[in-house]
Formats: C-alpha cells, sequence, structure tokens
C-alpha cells in the first residue's frame, strides 16, 4: 500500500498546529491535557494510515522518547513555563514564544512517526539513539516553520 505523503504532511500540520493553539488554553494543566490530546489523536490517525496497531503505552514511550531527542531543555522549559501560567498578567508576555514550540515539537514528531510506524508494520524495532537523532533532525526543519504564523492563521473568529 502507497501513503500520500502531501495527506500525511498535511495531517501533520494540521496537528501541529492544533497543538500550538491548545497550549494557548490559559487554565494551568489543561493546556499539558489539550496538547498531549493533539499529539495522542495525530499518533493514532497516523497508525491508522499504517495499519499498525498502537497502545498507549507505545505513545508515552515514544514521546518520552522524543522529547529526550530535543533535549531536557525543552522538557523543563515546558514545564517551567506552566509554573508561569499561574501568576495573572506575565504568563501573558512570558508565554507568547511557547506555542510556536509546542507547534514545531508535534511537527517533528510526526516527521518521526513517518519512519516509525512503517518499522512497527514490518515487525521491526527502532533503536532509541537514531530516534532520538532522528528528532533532533527533524525538530531542527521544524524551526524553518514561520509557527507564529501558521498557529496566527489558523485562528479564525466569526
Amino acid at each position: 500500500m502507497k501513503i500520500d505523503d502531501d495527506k500525511l504532511n498535511s495531517l501533520i500540520l494540521r496537528w501541529a498546529v492544533l497543538s500550538g493553539v491548545a497550549d494557548i488554553t490559559p487554565i494551568v494543566g489543561a493546556d499539558v491535557a489539550a496538547v498531549a490530546g493533539c499529539q495522542l489523536k495525530m499518533f493514532y490517525e497516523m497508525a491508522d494510515i499504517y495499519q499498525v496497531s498502537v497502545t498507549k503505552e507505545r505513545f508515552t514511550e515514544l514521546l518520552t522518547t522524543l522529547a529526550a531527542g530535543v533535549g531536557g531543555w525543552a522538557v523543563t522549559a515546558f514545564g517551567a513555563t506552566k509554573l508561569i501560567k499561574v501568576y495573572p498578567g506575565i504568563s501573558n508576555v512570558f508565554l507568547y514564544w511557547q506555542p510556536p514550540l509546542v507547534a514545531a515539537f508535534t511537527w517533528a514528531m510526526g516527521q518521526v512517526l513517518k519512519t516509525y510506524f512503517p518499522l512497527i508494520k514490518e515487525g521491526k524495532s527502532w533503536d532509541k539513539n537514531d530516534m532520538k537523532k532522528a528528532m533532533r533532525i527533524a525538530w531542527n526543519s521544524a524551526k524553518n516553520i514561520d509557527w507564529k504564523k501558521e498557529i496566527k492563521n489558523s485562528i479564525h473568529f466569526k
């Protein structure tokens, strides 16, 4: 079965932008749940396209490996900014940069899944160090996307 790369990239971009928008949620904890929900939905949709059976445990393990791939600083920064949301006012100023980073992480995750799922379908595994390296490469590519523009363009008020 031939997988349409344009269709996959469209799906990945959609969930990346939605995860960035979800991160704007001002309620402490709700943003984490919303972002994880977007990433989990993308994970399951891509698994369905590749016809791969997956579990929530596999998603959690994968997410942990990919987060380590971009570096502990990303996880630390994400956690630290959650604490800033406790203080109304300053959170709006300091958190302006985070939604694009969340979108970029989700996009990079989707790019890695395009390699991961075919391996799983063939019954193979992917060395965690190789997966981390692939995530770093995808993360660096994600930095070239104007995420603020993508997120802004995705929010339409009627």
